[in-house]
């Protein structure tokens, strides 16, 4: 739902799964189409003491194919449901907070922590990834294939599928995974990932 130009609110229902290497280039050959199309996504985490992610939120800005950028809120809100609120950004100004280290919320975002009793609206950047992401629909929903590059240079791999309906959703998914083999293996959220990573380095 779109309440104003620029400030975008939704619900995002989706399956994640671990991918190994063999299997995520199985997949992307297999779904390599004219639908698809591969994004490069750079994408910067901010947070204070761990106080959005000890309430179960997430603060991304993200630049896709260094032409758009957006901040972005999460939460969760169910089993396998994120509520977010996108307000679209300028690259340069992306840049200009990831670069600083620190960002200060723009305006929605700060009404969207005060609606969780979260009054802080400047944190501090926590850590930052690079993602190569390939998407098309699929069944019901839209298949994301993503290939992740944290701050040490590690590489892992991830199979996400958003969906509207859970229930039908969930037979899609677990039908795609049996159909290639692939076990079962729910991902962590990327910026658990990557900040365990930071923790390598």
């Amino acid at each position: 739902m779109v309440t104003k130009d620029n400030i975008h609110r939704e619900l995002e229902q989706e399956f994640k799964n671990t991918l190994t290497q063999t299997d995520y280039r199985k997949l992307l050959a297999h779904f390599k189409t004219d639908e698809g199309r591969i994004l490069q996504l750079t994408n910067a985490y901010f947070d204070q003491d761990d106080h959005l992610k000890n309430h179960g939120m997430a603060l991304r800005i993200r630049v896709i194919n260094q032409g758009r950028a957006e901040m972005t809120l999460k939460y969760a809100v169910g089993p396998l449901q994120k509520a977010e609120t996108t307000v679209a950004l300028s690259v340069n100004e992306a840049y200009s907070w990831i670069d600083s280290g620190r960002l200060t919320v723009a305006k929605p975002i700060g009404d969207a922590l005060l609606e969780q009793q979260i009054t802080t609206t400047t944190f501090p950047l926590v850590t930052a990834m690079t993602t190569k992401r390939y998407e098309l629909p699929y069944q019901t929903g839209l298949l994301v294939l993503d290939q992740v590059t944290f701050s040490d240079n590690t590489i892992d791999f991830e199979l996400e599928y958003e969906v509207t309906d859970l229930a039908i959703g969930q037979k899609e998914f677990s039908a795609l995974l049996h159909q290639f083999n692939i076990p079962r293996i729910v991902s962590a959220p990327k910026i658990e990932r990557a900040l365990s990573h930071e923790s390598k380095r």
